[in-house]
């Protein structure tokens, strides 16, 4: 959460969500496609990063889930602080994902 800036959009939900994801599963796998990335910085403002995201999540009891989607990562300038997601929230588990929950 140190990545995450103040102004994040339910920046406490979103913690609460990942403290869940790691408490509840062995492994998370990332894959982020860089050949497909496509980076917008506008004159002092926010930067805008457009990606093509792969995710692995490994859950208790064997069970492999995977997804992933395009998403836009918006940066603080200066300091990269995560300032929020647009799209499919790659952080936030489905609800398939969750053990005991479908």
């Amino acid at each position: 959460m140190n990545n995450v800036a103040p102004v994040y959009p339910d920046r406490e939900a979103l913690s609460r969500s990942l403290a869940d994801v790691f408490l509840k599963n062995e492994t998370i796998h990332f894959n982020i496609q860089y050949t497909k990335m496509v980076i917008l910085v506008e004159e002092k403002g926010p930067i805008k990063t457009n990606v093509q995201l792969g995710r692995r999540v490994a859950c208790v009891g064997g069970t492999t889930q995977k997804n992933g989607g395009r998403v836009t990562l918006v940066f603080e300038p200066g300091n990269f602080k995560l300032m929020s997601i647009d799209g499919k929230d790659p952080f936030v588990p489905l609800p398939v994902e969750m053990p005991g929950k479908q």
